[in-house]
């Protein structure tokens, strides 16, 4: 593989807003986790990060967003900047402000404030009308929410609480919104209506990052994929592109042909080693 395989620089014509380059980190000084990792999200476009548990997905989440440091992390090695700007330093405060925002796996609504209060803490920072005007959006795009406005929220349902969480991080009007398992434990028809919300909100300028194990869903939203494994990217490139790797159709989409033979046995392992 090719290093401007690895980079995605396929993509960078349409210019990117967010762009990692051979980024390192460690944890407590001594475990290093990303052991140079490149992607790109380019401009309005989706970009899908896959990878099986412990591969360095939510790492290199807490890199972009700037929580190493919460977790005894740091970055060793690499450049990481948003909008062409270097933020390997920057706040994850100020990153927000600049323009990222984040929904966390497990969706961290507050549970024992109001739906209406959960939206107006996502506002931090904006003027009371631009406030407003943003819950009303919310509600637009999620009736239920409108609904449940005045009812604490760790009354929800998990895809009522998704749908907050969303809206929530979308109240700080982000161009770079970030996903962290958007899809965990949500029931197949919850999970097809949230796609469909993805969509609207990308078709109203925002770029995505996507995190998923769930494989099927980041194929159907993003425009390119990432495949992380082991702290390193071992395959990038466009839904079709992939769908068409044998290799991935093994590995990760569930569509590897069964192998009745001990040929088959040892065919499979010999093209396993490209994981190592």
């Amino acid at each position: 593989m090719s290093k401007s395989h690895r980079e995605g620089k396929g993509q960078e014509q349409a210019g990117p807003i967010l762009q990692i380059k051979n980024l390192e980190t460690v944890y407590h000084g001594v475990m290093r986790i990303l052991n140079g990792v490149s992607l790109s999200v380019p401009q309005g476009k989706i970009v899908a990060l896959l990878g099986p548990n412990g591969a360095g997905k939510t790492t290199t989440l807490r890199a972009i967003t700037g929580l190493m440091d919460i977790h005894e992390g740091r970055i060793t090695k690499g450049s990481l900047s948003f909008f062409d700007k270097n933020i390997k330093k920057v706040s994850a405060t100020e990153r927000v402000s600049r323009g990222m925002a984040q929904v966390m796996e497990g969706r961290r609504i507050f549970p024992d404030l109001t739906v209406l209060e959960n939206l107006e803490s996502g506002a931090w920072g904006k003027s009371a009308e631009d406030t407003k005007r943003r819950i009303e959006e919310s509600f637009e795009r999620f009736p239920i929410l409108k609904e449940s406005r005045n009812r604490l929220a760790g009354y929800l349902s998990g895809g009522e609480q998704q749908m907050l969480a969303i809206s929530r991080a979308l109240m700080s009007g982000p161009k770079l919104l970030i996903l962290d398992e958007p899809s965990l434990g949500l029931a197949p028809k919850i999970v097809h209506q949230l796609m469909g919300i993805i969509k609207e909100v990308h078709k109203q300028g925002v770029s995505l990052l996507i995190v998923e194990q769930n494989a099927s869903v980041a194929m159907e939203l993003a425009d390119y994929v990432y495949i992380l494994e082991s702290g390193k990217i071992v395959r990038d490139g466009t839904p079709k592109e992939l769908e068409e790797d044998e290799d991935i159709q093994e590995f990760y989409l569930g569509m590897g042909v069964n192998k009745s033979s001990f040929r088959d046995i040892k065919h499979y392992r010999r093209r396993k080693r490209w994981l190592s």
